[in-house]
């Protein structure tokens, strides 16, 4: 792609001054900027783009050009689909997982211990962060515990490899206020917010090194020896989905507990 765009006399790049989400393509000898580069890379394979449609991108990652991860839409479809994108998750939902991503959080995010998640799933006060709500196998149980701990242990090398590129770039403050029902469930004003397991946060890494490969799923269950399968559901988890929507938008990456430091 890039040979392609410098034979016809372009080049492109993230100008912040001119757009600070998507880069762009620019002519050689005048520097004169001609369209964001997903647009050009749509017409050089499609031709031009039918009045009222818009090019997509299928994993909302603004700086992946791809062809395998553009798409054609009508401005309406394309503002439902990332509108039922954003409705994916409670509010709630959203919150307590929210905590992690924030540089003001309240508090050192940590995985709650086993005592205590037995206590709050007697009591009917927890629900299970998962995409799930029916018990996985014996089996399948067993792959993901096997899977998690390949994830862990792989976390300082994968922080190493992609911790570079986060921003830094600070997140919006939202409304993370306890409402009374809230203390009635025994969370607290100050309860610690939920975030991405060291597991997660691992995942979260591996898919943001490969983004730019045409199968992640699959180079990215190759790269930690873990089954397809495996990452395709731990993909679906509120905390992973967060995350990855935390990384295209922000350029944040989860943030690593105490206890998970790579020092």
């Amino acid at each position: 792609m890039v040979q392609q765009i410098m034979a016809h006399g372009f080049y492109f790049m993230l100008a912040p001054e001119h757009d600070p989400d998507y880069p762009w393509v620019f002519q050689q000898e005048t520097h004169k900027p001609i369209c964001p580069l997903h647009v050009f890379v749509w017409m050089q394979h499609h031709g031009p783009i039918t009045q009222g449609h818009v090019i997509h991108h299928r994993d909302h990652d603004k700086l992946n050009a791809q062809l395998s991860n553009l798409e054609v839409l009508h401005r309406r479809v394309h503002a439902e689909r990332h509108r039922l994108e954003r409705q994916k998750f409670s509010p709630r939902e959203r919150e307590d997982y929210g905590g992690l991503y924030r540089p003001h959080a309240p508090g050192p995010v940590r995985e709650p211990s086993f005592t205590e998640l037995v206590r709050l799933l007697k009591r009917g006060k927890l629900m299970r962060p998962s995409s799930s709500s029916s018990p996985r196998p014996p089996e399948e149980e067993g792959e993901f515990r096997e899977a998690e701990k390949k994830l862990k242990t792989a976390l300082p090398r994968l922080a190493e490899e992609v911790d570079h590129l986060d921003s830094g770039q600070p997140i919006p403050r939202v409304n993370t206020q306890r409402r009374g029902s809230d203390i009635k469930l025994g969370l607290g004003k100050r309860a610690e917010r939920r975030g991405c397991t060291p597991a997660e946060a691992a995942l979260v890494r591996a898919l943001v090194k490969h983004r730019m490969h045409t199968q992640p799923n699959e180079a990215v269950a190759a790269d930690l020896e873990i089954p397809v399968g495996v990452v395709e559901k731990m993909k679906k988890r509120p905390s992973v989905d967060l995350a990855l929507s935390r990384w295209r938008a922000y350029r944040r990456l989860p943030r690593i507990g105490p206890r998970e430091k790579t020092e």
